[in-house]
Protein backbone atom coordinates (compact mmCIF):
# COMPACT_ATOMS: atom_id res chain seq x y z
CA UNK A 1 0.00 0.00 0.00
CA UNK A 2 1.43 3.53 -0.82
CA UNK A 3 2.01 6.20 1.23
CA UNK A 4 -0.34 8.29 -0.45
CA UNK A 5 -3.39 5.62 0.60
CA UNK A 6 -2.04 5.31 4.25
CA UNK A 7 -2.06 8.99 5.20
CA UNK A 8 -5.21 9.33 6.02
CA UNK A 9 -5.86 6.15 7.53
CA UNK A 10 -2.97 7.49 9.96
CA UNK A 11 -4.77 10.29 10.50
CA UNK A 12 -7.90 8.71 11.13
CA UNK A 13 -5.99 6.44 13.60
CA UNK A 14 -4.63 9.20 15.54
CA UNK A 15 -7.49 11.45 15.85
CA UNK A 16 -9.57 8.38 16.91
CA UNK A 17 -7.19 7.60 19.89
CA UNK A 18 -7.66 11.34 20.45
CA UNK A 19 -11.00 11.08 21.11
CA UNK A 20 -11.59 7.69 22.57
CA UNK A 21 -8.72 8.78 25.38
CA UNK A 22 -6.20 6.32 23.94
CA UNK A 23 -3.34 9.34 23.76
CA UNK A 24 -2.51 13.27 24.05
CA UNK A 25 -3.56 15.63 26.30
CA UNK A 26 -6.68 14.62 27.95
CA UNK A 27 -6.65 15.94 31.29
CA UNK A 28 -9.07 13.27 33.58
CA UNK A 29 -10.41 9.84 32.86
CA UNK A 30 -13.91 8.43 34.39
CA UNK A 31 -12.36 5.62 37.14
CA UNK A 32 -15.57 4.38 38.41
CA UNK A 33 -19.38 6.16 38.36
CA UNK A 34 -21.66 5.54 41.47
CA UNK A 35 -25.18 6.97 41.06
CA UNK A 36 -26.54 5.28 44.52
CA UNK A 37 -29.63 4.37 42.72
CA UNK A 38 -29.78 0.90 44.48
CA UNK A 39 -28.84 -0.39 48.51
CA UNK A 40 -27.33 -3.44 46.51
CA UNK A 41 -24.49 -0.49 45.92
CA UNK A 42 -23.58 0.27 49.66
CA UNK A 43 -21.11 -1.63 51.83
CA UNK A 44 -23.27 -3.72 53.97
CA UNK A 45 -23.47 -3.73 57.53
CA UNK A 46 -24.01 -0.06 58.73
CA UNK A 47 -27.56 0.59 60.41
CA UNK A 48 -29.01 3.57 59.77
CA UNK A 49 -28.03 4.04 56.47
CA UNK A 50 -30.00 3.82 53.62
CA UNK A 51 -31.60 4.53 49.42
CA UNK A 52 -33.74 7.60 50.08
CA UNK A 53 -36.26 7.26 46.44
CA UNK A 54 -37.91 11.03 47.85
CA UNK A 55 -34.76 13.02 48.43
CA UNK A 56 -32.54 12.36 45.69
CA UNK A 57 -30.55 14.52 43.21
CA UNK A 58 -30.91 13.25 39.94
CA UNK A 59 -34.38 11.52 40.68
CA UNK A 60 -33.04 7.80 41.44
CA UNK A 61 -32.08 6.88 44.67
CA UNK A 62 -29.34 9.34 47.21
CA UNK A 63 -27.36 7.14 49.93
CA UNK A 64 -28.58 8.77 53.17
CA UNK A 65 -27.57 8.69 56.88
CA UNK A 66 -29.21 10.20 59.96
CA UNK A 67 -26.56 10.38 63.16
CA UNK A 68 -27.63 11.40 66.56
CA UNK A 69 -23.85 12.20 66.97
CA UNK A 70 -20.32 11.66 65.76
CA UNK A 71 -20.35 8.71 63.73
CA UNK A 72 -18.49 7.21 60.47
CA UNK A 73 -20.29 4.95 58.07
CA UNK A 74 -19.02 3.44 54.78
CA UNK A 75 -21.15 4.08 51.69
CA UNK A 76 -19.85 2.32 48.95
CA UNK A 77 -16.36 0.21 47.52
CA UNK A 78 -15.51 0.30 44.10
CA UNK A 79 -12.69 -1.81 42.01
CA UNK A 80 -10.04 0.57 40.38
CA UNK A 81 -8.27 -0.32 37.03
CA UNK A 82 -5.27 0.41 36.45
CA UNK A 83 -4.67 4.19 36.73
CA UNK A 84 -2.71 6.41 34.49
CA UNK A 85 -1.92 9.18 36.02
CA UNK A 86 -0.61 11.25 39.36
CA UNK A 87 -3.83 12.07 41.41
CA UNK A 88 -7.37 11.18 41.57
CA UNK A 89 -10.43 13.80 42.02
CA UNK A 90 -13.80 12.75 43.48
CA UNK A 91 -17.05 14.69 42.37
CA UNK A 92 -20.65 14.08 44.63
CA UNK A 93 -23.58 16.09 45.37
CA UNK A 94 -24.34 16.40 49.40
CA UNK A 95 -27.13 17.33 51.01
CA UNK A 96 -27.66 17.92 54.71
CA UNK A 97 -30.39 18.91 57.54
CA UNK A 98 -29.54 20.09 61.28
CA UNK A 99 -26.30 18.98 60.91
CA UNK A 100 -24.21 20.68 63.83
CA UNK A 101 -21.19 21.03 61.91
CA UNK A 102 -19.50 20.04 58.87
CA UNK A 103 -18.91 16.69 58.13
CA UNK A 104 -15.97 14.55 56.37
CA UNK A 105 -15.81 11.89 53.80
CA UNK A 106 -12.70 9.61 54.03
CA UNK A 107 -11.67 8.10 51.07
CA UNK A 108 -9.84 4.67 51.57
CA UNK A 109 -7.27 3.38 48.53
CA UNK A 110 -6.24 -0.23 49.42
CA UNK A 111 -3.44 -1.72 47.27
CA UNK A 112 -3.14 -5.07 45.98
CA UNK A 113 -1.41 -6.00 49.09
CA UNK A 114 -4.83 -5.08 51.30
CA UNK A 115 -3.05 -2.39 52.52
CA UNK A 116 -5.02 0.54 53.23
CA UNK A 117 -4.00 4.65 52.52
CA UNK A 118 -6.93 6.87 54.22
CA UNK A 119 -7.84 10.24 53.11
CA UNK A 120 -9.91 12.99 54.45
CA UNK A 121 -11.81 15.82 53.36
CA UNK A 122 -13.99 18.11 55.70
CA UNK A 123 -16.51 19.55 53.81
CA UNK A 124 -16.49 22.77 55.51
CA UNK A 125 -19.39 24.75 53.42
CA UNK A 126 -21.51 21.55 54.54
CA UNK A 127 -23.48 22.72 57.63
CA UNK A 128 -26.72 23.41 59.11
CA UNK A 129 -29.56 22.73 56.54
CA UNK A 130 -28.08 23.23 52.87
CA UNK A 131 -29.83 21.79 49.63
CA UNK A 132 -27.65 20.00 46.80
CA UNK A 133 -24.64 20.79 46.83
CA UNK A 134 -21.52 19.53 44.08
CA UNK A 135 -18.52 18.45 46.05
CA UNK A 136 -15.15 18.20 44.80
CA UNK A 137 -11.80 17.21 46.13
CA UNK A 138 -8.51 15.58 44.78
CA UNK A 139 -5.51 13.78 46.29
CA UNK A 140 -2.17 13.01 44.52
CA UNK A 141 -0.77 9.67 44.54
CA UNK A 142 2.36 8.44 46.00
CA UNK A 143 4.99 7.67 43.04
CA UNK A 144 4.30 4.09 41.45
CA UNK A 145 0.80 4.07 43.79
CA UNK A 146 -1.18 1.77 42.24
CA UNK A 147 -4.43 1.12 43.90
CA UNK A 148 -6.73 -1.61 43.18
CA UNK A 149 -10.06 -1.20 45.56
CA UNK A 150 -11.45 2.44 47.01
CA UNK A 151 -13.88 2.52 50.06
CA UNK A 152 -15.51 5.82 50.79
CA UNK A 153 -17.47 6.65 54.25
CA UNK A 154 -18.73 9.88 55.47
CA UNK A 155 -18.41 10.97 59.12
CA UNK A 156 -21.04 12.57 60.41
CA UNK A 157 -21.90 14.92 62.65
CA UNK A 158 -25.50 14.99 64.45
CA UNK A 159 -28.12 15.63 61.78
CA UNK A 160 -28.73 14.45 58.17
CA UNK A 161 -26.53 13.78 55.17
CA UNK A 162 -27.78 12.70 51.71
CA UNK A 163 -25.04 11.42 49.10
CA UNK A 164 -25.64 11.45 45.41
CA UNK A 165 -23.57 10.84 41.74
CA UNK A 166 -20.29 9.85 43.21
CA UNK A 167 -17.92 9.68 40.42
CA UNK A 168 -13.97 9.51 40.58
CA UNK A 169 -11.67 10.56 37.54
CA UNK A 170 -8.03 9.87 37.46
CA UNK A 171 -5.49 12.51 35.96
CA UNK A 172 -2.54 14.53 36.29
CA UNK A 173 -2.52 17.14 39.15
CA UNK A 174 -1.63 20.35 37.10
CA UNK A 175 -4.11 19.39 34.88
CA UNK A 176 -7.07 18.89 36.93
CA UNK A 177 -8.08 21.37 40.30
CA UNK A 178 -7.65 20.13 43.49
CA UNK A 179 -8.71 21.04 46.67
Amino acid sequence: MSLQRLGPLLVLGLAMNLILGCGGGESSRLVARLPLDDAAELVPGDSGATIDHDVTHDGGGAFRFYSRGIHKVAVVEFPITKLRADSLKVTLMARTEALERPFTIELILYDSEGDGRFLTYEVLRMHRTLDWYPVTFGFQLGEKEQPVRGRLSVIVPAGVVWIDDIAVWDGEASEMSLE
